[in-house]
């Protein structure tokens, strides 16, 4: 198989990607053994999630970091530290990611 494009997929985006291929037929076990991970991990939809990475990447977070922070949608400060890796220029970053993540989750 050719690799055509890449392009980095929170988990509710590639879960939607993986429903769209059942639809068409039966996943390979592979496929089936991510998508039962991905039904249990995704906690927000595709849409959500395209919308949380846009307003991550606008705050000056790079894509893959969005990525992850949309996938793992962290509740501590220490933890979207940890996904930044000391790539957070501003100190006030962390906290705004995380009042971001929390528009879409629902919680306080």
């Amino acid at each position: 198989m050719k690799l055509v494009s890449e392009k980095p997929l929170a988990y509710s985006e590639a879960l939607a990607v993986l429903e769209k291929r059942q639809k068409d037929g039966a996943l390979s076990y592979e496929q089936q053994n991510t998508f039962d991970y991905l039904t249990a991990f995704a906690k927000i939809t595709d849409k959500e999630a395209a919308e949380l990475r846009k307003e991550l990447i606008g705050m000056g977070v790079d894509e893959r970091s969005a990525t992850v922070i949309a996938s793992v949608l962290p509740k501590k400060e220490e933890e979207v530290k940890t996904i930044l890796g000391g790539k957070a220029s501003d100190a006030e970053l962390p906290k705004n990611i995380l009042k971001a993540v929390k528009k879409f989750t629902g919680k306080k």
